[in-house]
């Protein structure tokens, strides 16, 4: 039967009449992939290798840099905290603040220096010790500034710092260069400076 008598039939009697007449409709194919062999393989290798990182364990780099971070914090508390003690000291001295001075100590605080030990029992005795106009009245002293701080030994709660600093003019002369050994300790909750041995004169 000729094509244009098929459809016309298949308006008439419908697949099923047509089938009883024995003429078979056409059925529309299901879709086919016809994606090529090597770029079907590639595009499943694609989307595997998509997977969420958590999925294989990877820690992200962020999220280990600040872990390394709070480790050394951690390791190195005790110089840290050290350091801050010195500096608050020496900014202190240069303020010529006596209060401030005293707030960085630990009591009783010791000295030696020239051959003798001295002693400060309290704050009240730091401050009544310490009259930075009258030193640089005395010895022409302006300020002073660290010349370098190493930790020698450190423990949790005590470090050992080797200091050298110098002491100098208005006019930025350097009056002198002084060694000393700092004792900082952990005390009552906090950080302060417990002992001084300088090797120089007072």
């Amino acid at each position: 039967m000729p094509g244009r008598a098929i459809a016309a039939a298949t308006g008439f009697l419908g697949a099923a009449g047509l089938a009883a007449v024995g003429v078979a409709a056409r059925v529309p194919e299901a879709p086919v992939d016809r994606t090529p062999p090597v770029q079907a393989a590639g595009l499943a290798a694609g989307a595997a290798s998509r997977a969420p990182e958590a999925a294989v364990g990877r820690i992200p780099p962020v999220q280990a840099g600040l872990a390394a971070v709070a480790a050394a914090g951690e390791q190195f508390g005790p110089e840290n905290a050290a350091m801050g003690v010195l500096d608050r000291y020496l900014d202190a001295v240069n303020a010529r603040d006596a209060a401030a001075l005293c707030r960085t100590w630990h009591y009783p605080h010791v000295r030696f220096a020239a051959g003798g030990v001295e002693t400060w029992d309290t704050p009240g005795d730091c401050a009544a010790r310490h009259d930075f106009d009258a030193l640089a009245a005395e010895t022409g002293w302006d300020r002073s500034r660290w010349d370098r701080r190493t930790v020698v030994q450190a423990y949790p709660d005590k470090v050992h710092v080797a200091v050298i600093f110098s002491e100098y003019d208005a006019a930025g002369r350097r009056l002198a260069q002084i060694d000393a050994l700092y004792i900082v300790t952990q005390a009552d909750g906090r950080w302060g400076l417990r002992a001084r041995s300088r090797f120089a004169a007072p």
